[in-house]
């Protein structure tokens, strides 16, 4: 039931950053705080700060997810933690109990994500300000749907963070 929440909460979240465009109020432009996710892609440099950025949503539970993408939206990150409580190391592994995470990385139509039989990943929580940011590392192996490998390595974030409300 966790991976499901975790996985559509990942879905959700995603569609929703691609979707967002500044639009008009009557107090002008509405402006979005996104924050930057770097790392290493087979030693090939990813950043999400040329445009779009990254951010970070945490349900009323405690539930966290967080998402980044290029700014033509062809490549990004998404990660699914459940149990988040703030600073420090999180597993990033299938998430087949609820103390293991989900690292996602996509080119295109593909997706390479964290799964049983490689090497177990990590998110490390290196400073958290409840509903305004949180910094940090990451690596993590993904595997997509052929069985092919990608090596994330050098992955690190600082990004905004909101509670997500019923």
């Amino acid at each position: 039931m966790k991976k499901k929440l975790i996985i559509g909460l990942l879905l959700m979240t995603t569609i929703l950053s691609c979707s967002k465009e500044n639009s008009d109020t009557e107090d002008g432009p509405i402006q979005f705080v996104l924050g930057n996710l770097s790392a290493k892609i087979d030693d090939h440099l990813f950043t999400s700060n040329d445009g779009f950025g990254g951010e970070a949503y945490k349900d009323h539970g405690r539930n966290l997810v967080i998402t980044a993408h290029s700014a033509d939206l062809q490549k990004g990150f998404s990660f699914g933690i459940p149990n988040f409580i703030g600073i420090g190391e999180y597993v990033l592994d299938d998430m087949l109990d609820e103390e293991t995470g989900l690292g996602a990385y996509y080119e295109g139509d593909l997706n390479w994500v964290t799964s049983a039989g490689l090497p177990v990943g990590s998110m490390k929580v290196t400073e958290y300000k409840e509903n305004e940011y949180m910094k940090g590392t990451f690596y993590f192996t993904g595997k997509n749907i052929e069985g092919n490998v990608k090596n994330i390595t050098e992955g690190v974030f600082d990004i905004p963070i909101a509670t997500i409300r019923e």
